[in-house]
């Protein structure tokens, strides 16, 4: 729908991070009790001549031409209102994804239900493949492994609706990537498959601050 009202007006596309809306407006502050009265006064006029209509006409053609005067009492109504289509373009909202890089992620971790263990293996697979002392996915492999899979399906489904933004976050908080199109995104990628876990501390009150 979208799209079709873009091409019917010629609106040009939206560019990255940014939004279209479509809605309607009245410019001039009516009452409400006048928009009301300007209804009910149209839809007993037309009763009336409905009413008036030869005795010999069908029930489909006098429903026809109520329904005509009716469309037609519509369309004056709204040039006397003077109703405006608006065209707004407006920011998309931001949203902030923080990958702890700490020692503590190079970690892995053992869960007793193995279809969520089977899970971690394949997500660590993805995600580079790292292992602890144990033979276990470390944690930043699998962080990776849900933000890589799929050629990053999940983080392109949100920079389509956010301006996207992914930050590492340890002793200090680094902006990695800001995804707002296509390139973006595949930049960013690349930024996240050579991260790893070699900040000594997570300060993720101070991080959330900072961003």
């Amino acid at each position: 729908m979208e799209r079709w009202l873009r091409d019917w007006f010629q609106v040009a596309p939206p560019a990255p991070g940014e939004d279209i809306a479509f809605r309607f407006r009245l410019p001039l502050a009516w009452p409400s009790w006048l928009i009301v009265l300007a209804v009910v006064a149209g839809v007993l006029f037309v009763w009336y001549i409905y009413r008036r209509e030869q005795a010999d006409a069908t029930w489909l053609k006098r429903g026809l031409l109520g329904m005509l005067r009716l469309a037609a009492f519509g369309v004056l109504l709204l040039m006397l209102f003077e109703l405006d289509f608006v065209v707004d373009r407006r920011g998309l909202p931001y949203l902030l994804v923080l990958v702890d890089q700490s020692q503590s992620m190079s970690l892995g971790d053992r869960y007793v239900n193995r279809v969520e263990q089977a899970r971690a293996e394949e997500l660590g697979s993805v995600g580079g493949g790292e292992r602890d002392q144990t033979g276990l996915p470390q944690r930043l492999a699998v962080a990776r492994g849900i933000l890589l899979r799929d050629d990053g399906a999940v983080l392109r489904r949100l920079a389509d609706q956010y301006r996207l933004r992914v930050y590492a976050a340890g002793a200090t908080t680094n902006l990695l990537a800001e995804m707002q199109d296509a390139t973006a995104v595949r930049q960013g990628l690349e930024v996240l498959r050579r991260l790893e876990a070699n900040s000594p501390e997570t300060r993720l009150g101070d991080s959330v601050r900072r961003v």
